[in-house]
């Protein structure tokens, strides 16, 4: 069930995000940076739709492993995306080094410290 509901995602992810390509080394698909510029001009192109899905996907894909992996995050349970997107671009905006990060990283220490368990 688990592997199936990740290779959902995966694809989900690949039709929601039409500029970037999957990397075969497994690097990221957005860098911090990256995901940034998208989040903060929500109204060039598709960026609103790539914004909230990737936000939306990083909060999911960590509640589906978060009791194997230890890595959790506590978000009130009808926090609405748009609150998720701003604590995330706050946050992003605060980090010197946000290009050696990852998208869903940068997103997932974002969350974390804005809902700390």
């Amino acid at each position: 069930m688990f592997k199936s509901l990740m290779s959902a995602m995966v694809i989900a992810g690949a039709l929601v995000l039409p500029g970037k390509a999957f990397a075969e080394d497994g690097a990221a698909v957005y860098s911090g940076a990256e995901l940034f510029e998208v989040c903060l001009n929500p109204n060039e192109g598709q960026n609103r739709a790539i914004c909230m899905s990737y936000v939306s996907a990083v909060v999911d894909s960590r509640n589906l492993i978060k009791t194997e992996s230890g890595l959790r995050l506590c978000v009130p349970e009808r926090t609405p995306i748009k609150q998720l997107i701003k604590s995330a671009l706050i946050w992003m905006n605060d980090q010197p080094r946000i290009g050696g990060l990852s998208g869903a990283e940068a997103v997932f220490f974002a969350l974390k410290d804005k809902y700390p368990c």
